[in-house]
């Protein structure tokens, strides 16, 4: 069985480091292209689970992905955001690289 304190260990296990710094899922995924990971008896998202995991709790946010990469699990990739974030941010045009590295700063 596994516990809070281990799930580090086992979710790293699905992860490939790139050299642009992103963690790509090598789990499961979903239909949409979002990785999925069982954690505490449920399956979720991964991205939302590398933010438990690593950084706490949720709470009532989304967890959006500053890099624009679906499968990208790097918790300094991430940041909580609202659902109008969400939308706003699920519907912008992809970004030049030095825009996303820019954003990935502002947000950690």
């Amino acid at each position: 069985m596994y516990t809070p304190k281990n799930y580090p260990v086992r979710f790293l296990r699905f992860v490939a480091k790139q050299k642009n710094g992103c963690w790509y899922w090598e789990g499961n995924m979903n239909s949409d292209g979002y990785g999925r990971f069982g954690y505490m008896g449920k399956v979720i998202k991964a991205h939302r689970a590398a933010w438990l995991i690593f950084k706490g709790e949720i709470e009532d946010k989304f967890v959006l992905h500053a890099c624009d990469t679906k499968n990208c699990v790097n918790p300094s990739h991430l940041y909580l955001g609202t659902l109008k974030q969400n939308m706003q941010d699920k519907y912008i045009p992809k970004r030049p690289p030095r825009l996303v590295e820019a954003r990935i700063r502002r947000k950690s």
